[in-house]
């Protein structure tokens, strides 16, 4: 299979089905595929915009609502979108960028992070903070949280999903730190935003200086003196820092 067939087929295959044994899919996808700008017209009547510069990422936002088979609408529990401002609106009610919403399903419906309904004034310290999703997420349940991000795309994009939830801003501090040892380290960018940049991984990969921190560090510097929980997401240097 050429390139082309193979990603005309990607999208003949965007569908999940549903909990009633249908099918939730794109109606149109070869149109979606062949035109430049149009609308991705998906089988429960919502339709979303596109152009030549947004249709890559909206096609991933597409990708999550049909992998995980979720709507898209005004009502409650519903995702939100807002194609014009680019923002997609979770059901708690916490705006993200659309540039990159590849995890928010696994926080904001699977909630992996989850520890308890109510953490008001609770401590959390999270590592590998990416897109300030962990953050916010700890936030939205009351927890002062402190966000550390190593990578300076993501950490860029962190700050900007904070700046668009206000309410929650106020209890986050983040910083564009890696935590492991208190030294400097070169960090591989990751260009394509996933996520998965690691200091153990930096062949062929573009790097940059960066301030790295223990957590023994993190606690003075910011006058812990009573954390609830370390979230680390830091791919290989969990046990260092533990």
């Amino acid at each position: 299979m050429n390139k082309r067939m193979s990603l005309i087929f990607n999208y003949l295959s965007f569908k999940d089905s549903t909990l009633g044994g249908g099918v939730y899919t794109i109606e149109n996808p070869l149109l979606v595929f062949f035109r430049k700008k149009g609308l991705v017209k998906l089988s429960d009547g919502y339709s979303i915009p596109f152009d030549k510069q947004s249709k890559k990422i909206i096609m991933s936002v597409v990708d999550l609502a049909l992998t995980n088979g979720f709507r898209f609408g005004e009502q409650e529990y519903q995702w939100k979108l807002d194609i014009k401002k680019g923002i997609i609106e979770t059901p708690q009610g916490i705006k993200f960028s659309i540039k990159q919403v590849r995890i928010l399903d696994e926080i904001f419906l699977y909630q992996v992070h989850f520890s308890g309904m109510d953490l008001k004034d609770k401590v959390v310290v999270t590592a590998g903070a990416y897109i300030g999703d962990t953050p916010l997420f700890y936030s939205y349940y009351g927890a002062k949280v402190y966000g550390f991000e190593p990578d300076p795309n993501s950490y860029s994009q962190a700050l900007e999903n904070i700046e668009l939830n206000p309410e929650l801003s106020k209890n986050i501090v983040m910083r564009n730190y890696a935590i492991g040892k208190d030294e400097e380290l070169n960090f591989p960018i990751n260009p394509n935003g996933s996520g998965s940049s690691s200091v153990f991984n930096l062949k062929n990969r573009k790097t940059v200086n960066i301030t790295s921190k223990s957590i023994s560090t993190i606690l003075q510097e910011y006058d812990i003196t009573d954390p609830y929980l370390l979230d680390l997401d830091i791919k290989g240097s969990e046990f260092t820092v533990i």
